[in-house]
């Protein structure tokens, strides 16, 4: 339940500032949330896809693309993947 209520406060602050330099992080949090407390992938990708689309160059951005490459694994799985890819 304070995932959705944090959710709901950051999509709010999105709305109504977009411009301010503190957007980004919101809709990354809205992102995030969506992904790790409440396992909404597809809305979580939304949020993703969003943010490197209007913010590309922000400092979240690499961030963001973690995140997508991972949505939906445990941690278990991401260690593999990652020792797999380095042998």
């Amino acid at each position: 339940e304070g995932a959705k209520m944090a959710i709901e406060y950051y999509q709010k602050f999105y709305k109504q500032f977009p411009n301010s330099d503190k957007a980004p992080k919101a809709l990354f949090m809205i992102g995030f949330m969506r992904a790790n407390d409440l396992a909404q992938y597809d809305s979580a990708r939304l949020a993703y896809n969003e943010f490197l689309s209007k913010y590309p160059n922000n400092d979240l951005a690499a961030s963001v693309k973690a995140e997508l490459q991972n949505l939906g694994k445990t941690p278990d799985e991401i260690i593999q993947e990652k020792i797999s890819s380095s042998k």
